[in-house]
This record gives C-alpha cells, sequence and structure tokens, in this order.
C-alpha cells in the first residue's frame, strides 16, 4: 500500500543541525529542496556519522535545507501555518 504524507517543515538553522559547535545532531531528519526545479527530494535524510558536515554546510547556505517543526514551534507559529495552509488550499 502506497500512502501520501504532509509533514511542515522549516528552513533548517545552524542550531537545528548541530548539537553544539563541534558535534551535529546525529539523528536529526533533514529533506533537501532542489535550487532548479525547487521541488524537495522524495525521500528524507538523518544525520548519521557518515553525513558529510561540508555538503550539509553548502545546503544550509543555499537554502535547501529543511527540518520537521515540533510541536511547540506549531503552536509559536500558529499564524504563519494558517496562512500557509490557505495559500495552499
Amino acid at each position: 500500500m502506497i500512502e501520501k504524507i504532509e509533514i511542515i517543515v522549516k528552513q533548517a538553522q545552524p542550531l537545528d543541525l548541530k548539537r553544539d559547535e563541534f558535534n551535529l545532531r546525529y539523528g536529526q531528519c533533514y529533506f533537501i529542496k532542489s535550487l532548479v526545479t525547487g521541488k524537495f527530494d522524495n525521500k528524507s535524510y538523518i544525520i548519521d556519522t557518515d553525513t558529510d558536515p561540508f555538503q550539509l554546510k553548502n545546503w544550509l547556505d543555499n537554502k535547501q535545507l529543511y527540518v520537521p517543526v515540533s510541536d511547540i514551534w506549531m503552536e509559536e507559529h500558529k499564524e504563519e501555518i494558517k496562512k500557509m495552509e490557505l495559500q495552499h488550499s
């Protein structure tokens, strides 16, 4: 069975990807948005020991990285989310 899901993501910030100045946030899920098409890859990625920090920085600098938002973030940005949903309906 194939199903479609929707997930709210936000443009990643350095703190979303790093635990501290020197360590990546292993286990963090992220999505990559194409600079060419403006569409997201059809899969999610996870930061792990094989993740290239220089590639992450490149995507971050190009504003291509997005991370799922938490319930707390959603609560703090309710109005922004409502506007987004209205634009896409």
